[in-house]
């Protein structure tokens, strides 16, 4: 049943939650006890964190990033020339899902309602979260020199910033997966906008501790004691609000390589979410990983040498053979037969 509110929009009441005109689909708020009576009216008790947005209320990342007192970020993520992020405007080139081979997730051309696996020249319109290091976190570090360095600036803010394309809503089904802006489990693997220049662009999401609300974000790929420096504790998170509550149909794709293509067993239309953006407010920030000399070319140089190795000393066998056949003296008998 739905009931008007003194703010002028409506909500929702089904199946003991309570669903508000604002926020994103499959956003609603639980009721712990209904119906508690008053002298003037009736009471519904909901969580703490149970916060009903109007669909007057418009959130984006930039309003989440200075909630979450992330100033500094946001400065960075400006300077960097990435401030489409923070206000959605950013879109994102083919040649970037060209040069990760497309990813994990389908091409949507949002505007002809489809997907579609061939090359499009132009922009893709994604969602954006990022994850947003709190001001405190940086008094450890120069920020003086990374201002100063133009192309050490571009990876440290890109190494933060996840695109986040439409999902069936089925993706994140549990109402608090559907609350944040990418979907948190132990293991996931995201793309970064570092990761075609970088092999460890990318960032992983791990659990932290027994809490199953509890995470940990950090530099995919990396091993040993830089694996646990490049961690960071996700401290919270928060979603912004959807420029349009109705979600984007498109026709259902039976194909053996579904990192490309969206598909149903029924081959009926799926439901995609509208855009997701928001912010991930993490207890350190993330530098980027330098591989080095060795890991960017050392696996080359070792193959080139031993290579040469071997052709050097196959060669040198090659010349000892030749040159022992040449020293072998043969005997022919003089004017006859041995016998006489």
């Amino acid at each position: 049943m739905t009931y008007g509110t003194l703010e002028g929009s409506d909500i929702r009441i089904d199946s003991n939650r309570i669903i508000p005109s604002g926020g994103w689909p499959l956003f609603s708020v639980p009721i712990n006890q209904a119906n508690i009576l008053t002298r003037t009216g009736v009471i519904h008790d909901i969580p703490s964190q149970g916060v009903l947005i109007p669909r007057t209320v418009h959130i984006n990342v930039g309003d989440l990033a200075k909630a979450g007192k992330a100033s500094v970020m946001i400065g960075l993520v400006q300077k960097a020339g990435y401030g489409g992020v923070l206000n959605g405007t950013l879109k994102l080139s083919d040649e970037w899902m060209e040069e990760i081979g497309g990813g994990v997730v389908p091409i949507i051309d949002r505007r002809k309602g489809r997907t579609d696996d061939k090359d499009k020249k132009g922009k893709l319109e994604v969602g954006w979260t990022l994850l947003c290091p709190t001001d405190d976190s940086f008094k450890a570090m120069n920020l003086t020199a990374l201002l100063s360095d133009e192309y050490q600036l571009k990876r440290f803010v890109k190494q933060h910033i996840i695109p986040v394309p439409s999902v069936p809503l089925i993706s994140f089904g549990a109402d608090q997966q559907a609350a944040r802006p990418i979907r948190l489990e132990n293991g996931l693997a995201y793309n970064t906008l570092l990761t075609p220049d970088s092999l460890y662009g990318g960032v992983v999401i791990t659990s932290a501790g027994t809490n199953p609300d509890s995470f940990r974000v950090g530099i995919k790929g990396v091993q040993g004691k830089q694996s646990e420096e490049g961690y960071a504790r996700v401290l919270t998170w928060g979603r912004t609000t959807s420029s349009s509550s109705s979600s984007l149909s498109v026709p259902a794709h039976s194909s053996n390589d579904d990192q490309h293509h969206l598909y149903s067993p029924s081959n009926s239309p799926v439901q995609l979410s509208p855009l997701r953006s928001g912010v991930l407010l993490i207890s350190r920030p993330l530098t980027p990983y330098d591989e080095g000399w060795w890991a960017a070319w050392g696996q080359a140089v070792a193959f080139g040498l031993v290579g040469s190795l071997g052709i050097s000393v196959f060669f040198c066998w090659l010349v000892w053979w030749w040159k022992r056949q040449e020293r072998e003296a043969t005997y022919e008998p003089l004017g006859g037969n041995e016998d006489d």
